[in-house]
């Protein structure tokens, strides 16, 4: 029930932190949700570390970023 509990909490959590971003860029260019970026690794890769340096101590954020990446590389090999 536990784990359940979590996996669910954190997805509910990416979901907020990944559409926060995106609703942020949008408004910060003017244009539709739609029009910020596309479904799939255009997300990961090109507007999420563009958000990243936005933030304040970016080299940080973007460190945390690229390493939780990798951990789920390593994730998705082990298991």
């Amino acid at each position: 029930m536990v784990i359940a509990s979590v996996n669910s909490g954190t997805s509910v959590f990416g979901g907020f932190v990944v559409f926060s971003v995106l609703g942020f860029m949008a408004k910060q260019q003017n244009v539709d949700i739609s029009d910020v970026v596309n479904a799939g690794p255009g997300l990961a890769f090109i507007t999420y570390p563009k958000a990243v340096t936005q933030m304040p101590v970016s080299p940080l954020w973007a460190a945390l970023f690229f390493f939780m990446i990798f951990l789920i590389g390593i994730d998705s090999q082990v298991l």
